[in-house]
């Protein structure tokens, strides 16, 4: 039965922290419970979409979300957070023309910012440039956005979940943390 209101969970976090993975196994763990959850993921970026074209299509994906959720609990597997800490990469980079696509993702994260819970998935420089290696990416693509998911769990104090450990162990703190 579907609740009247739906919660909504994000798990966020860089390239390879296992944000799909743990959407997926904390859904799971909160329908083992006997509760109304399912995980959702982003489709995949056009290829070579950047920028604000990259923010943008990850903002329209999740805005039916408001309107139509798959269940009572519905995970994120990257939220509203992921597009921010993206501009903010861009910027820091110093790539030009990034302050618009900064606006569109504050813009696209107000109507989720308030009251939603979420955790920062992260792991060694070392465990993550190996993950990536190991699905054929280069992981120095992934260095600055992970960089800045950093500077931002620390600066706001985000609670960040360390996924070098056993799956069981990083679902059943999730779950924890859900709960």
């Amino acid at each position: 039965m579907r609740a009247e209101t739906t919660r909504f969970l994000a798990i966020e976090g860089d390239h390879a922290t296992g944000t799909s993975s743990n959407a997926d196994a904390l859904a799971a763990a909160l329908r083992a419970r006997g509760i109304d959850a399912a995980s959702w993921h982003h489709p995949v970026h056009p290829q070579g979409a950047t920028g604000l074209a990259r923010v943008d299509h990850y903002a329209k994906a999740r805005r039916p979300l408001l309107s139509t959720p798959p269940a009572a609990v519905v995970v994120l597997d990257r939220g509203p957070f992921s597009g921010v800490v993206y501009a903010r990469s861009l910027l820091a980079a110093g790539v030009p023309y990034v302050e618009t696509g900064l606006s569109v993702a504050a813009f696209d994260a107000s109507p989720w910012w308030s009251g939603l819970p979420f955790v920062v998935l992260d792991a060694t420089d070392e465990e993550l440039n190996d993950r990536l290696a190991a699905r054929g990416e280069d992981p120095s693509l992934s260095h600055p956005e992970r960089r800045e998911w950093r500077r931002c769990a620390t600066a706001w104090a985000w609670r960040t979940v360390d996924t070098g450990r056993a799956r069981e162990d990083v679902t059943a703190e999730l779950v924890t943390w859900a709960e």
